[in-house]
């Protein structure tokens, strides 16, 4: 596993920002691209459909299938995933399935940090359009109902290093809440960082919120010690992101 490939460094905010706005851009492209060979219809929601979003923000993307051929495309959507870029990390959270379906958050790896994505993919049967949204294409103007996503109650036992995972992408979500004085997630992310330190790995030092990036920088630093050479290489990449950001928007 390769640790020494860094983002690049920008001089000055605006720098970072245009570069931050350009991958975001490509990679959007590349998603609806591929997803419009295979989709019945695709939409995005949040600040994606709200033109809110900013060099942090991420995509929410939902795609709907046939309810015959969605188990199909689940089972090769990491295919789909790799053919729009290099994945650093990966989670799917089974309380964000949506029912019939699947949700994956993805870090995509890029030259000014990692890129999120959330990805929905769902049958016609419980496709909904969730908030504020924008329609990407309905090829067979299906009927999707406004509403709350309906959740899928189906789980699966998972193991440390999932969670592990799921932490990791958590600090991610950190750095861009910091940016915007959102301290109250940092209490969520501390909780569940002692929560897995507690059930898991009681030789990892507790962490106390500081709400501020050195609370982010204690857990990657504490996570390192624990996780396993994928998750490690995730967690240089975020640290040198947090490095970038700290120093920009400090």
């Amino acid at each position: 596993m390769i640790y020494n490939e860094k983002m690049n460094i920008f001089n000055n905010r605006d720098e970072f920002i245009k570069a931050r706005l350009e991958e975001k851009q490509k990679i959007f492209d590349k998603i609806l691209k591929n997803f419009s060979e295979i989709a019945l219809e695709a939409h995005v929601f949040g600040s994606s459909a709200n033109g809110l979003g900013d060099e942090f923000s991420d995509i929410d993307f939902w795609a709907t299938f046939f309810d015959e051929e969605v188990e199909e495309v689940i089972n090769k959507r990491f295919n789909i995933f790799e053919s729009i870029g290099e994945i650093l990390i990966f989670h799917e959270a089974q309380q964000n399935y949506p029912l019939g379906g699947i949700y994956t958050l993805l870090l995509y790896k890029t030259d000014s940090g990692p890129i999120h994505i959330d990805f929905y993919l769902s049958p016609v049967a419980s496709a909904r359009l969730w908030g504020d949204t924008r329609i990407l294409f309905n090829k067979r103007n299906l009927e999707i109902p406004k509403g709350e996503m309906i959740y899928d109650p189906k789980r699966e036992k998972r193991d440390a290093q999932d969670r592990v995972k799921f932490v990791i992408c958590m600090t991610f979500s950190g750095i861009k809440k910091i940016t915007r004085k959102d301290y109250q997630f940092l209490d969520f992310l501390v909780e569940i960082y002692n929560d897995l330190r507690q059930k898991s790995f009681p030789e990892m030092a507790m962490v106390a919120n500081q709400n501020s990036f050195e609370t982010v920088k204690k857990i990657l630093h504490n996570l390192a010690n624990i996780a396993n050479e994928q998750n490690k290489n995730a967690i240089y990449q975020i640290e040198s992101f947090l490095k970038q950001v700290r120093e920009l928007y400090s």
